[in-house]
């Protein structure tokens, strides 16, 4: 047998961890699942100009460590964290500030060129796990 969870319209305040109890000769039988949400940005910024581009979290994930970092080919590598401890990190043009009162992490490049399209990746890091949220930057 299975049973199903459907949620419409779906927003990220969804996100979280579900529990299913089963009535079965172990009363304690619990089934846990965690739901992510991804969400994914679309952004854009004038070369020479600055964009910031935002990541929402919860608000138990504000004492969390945060990240925020480009993925794909020819882009240039760095990974942006944070902790509770240090809430603003700057390298080169990019930096990257917590904003636990907005609850959101906040990337931003400036002197935008070329080589900063592309995709970026924005992580909340749990316990054993990851949640994400994708943004693409376009250079006009």
């Amino acid at each position: 047998r299975s049973s199903d969870l459907t949620i419409e319209g779906l927003t990220p305040e969804d996100r979280g961890e579900y529990s299913c109890w089963v009535e079965s000769w172990d009363p304690d039988r619990t089934f846990t699942a965690q739901l992510f949400i991804l969400l994914a940005l679309q952004v854009s910024g004038p070369e020479g100009g600055a964009v910031s581009i935002p990541c929402p979290y919860e608000e138990h994930e504000v004492d969390r460590n945060k990240s925020w970092s480009p993925w794909g080919p020819g882009m240039t590598e760095f990974k942006l964290q944070t902790s509770p401890s240090q809430r603003e990190v700057k390298e080169g043009r990019a930096s990257v500030r917590d904003e636990p009162s907005g609850r959101s992490l906040v990337l931003t490049i400036e002197a935008l060129t070329p080589g900063d399209a592309g995709d970026y990746t924005c992580g909340i890091h749990l316990q054993g796990s990851t949640q994400t949220m994708d943004a693409s930057l376009t250079v006009l």
